[in-house]
């Protein structure tokens, strides 16, 4: 896994970009607002303006988004890019939403 896509680059995809890119990595970053990546393009980052781009970039494609609804809207107008792909979401929740699931 040399090769990373980040998706969303709030607080959370925004750091774990910045790690993955001082450790080496290959990172291609895509966000809704394309000034976030910014920074990460100083430090070597690539970032496509399409969606579809920034995942085929990849093996590994880790979504840092607020919700799995906002994952899944994002995701099924390029499911067919993601079919060979690792696919990782990370997303912060609160505990009394997990036990409503579960």
């Amino acid at each position: 896994m040399k090769n990373v896509t980040v998706i969303g680059l709030g607080v959370m995809g925004a750091a774990l970009a910045r790690g993955l890119l001082e450790q080496g990595f290959n990172v291609t970053v895509w966000n809704r607002t394309r000034a976030k990546a910014r920074p990460l393009l100083d430090l070597g980052g690539k970032a496509p303006a399409d969606l579809r781009e920034a995942i085929e970039a990849s093996e590994t494609v880790v979504c840092c988004v607020s919700s799995h609804r906002t994952t899944r809207r994002l995701l099924e107008t390029v499911s067919e890019a993601l079919s060979k792909k690792q696919l990782i979401e990370l997303r912060l929740c609160h505990r009394r939403h997990i036990l409503r699931d579960s």
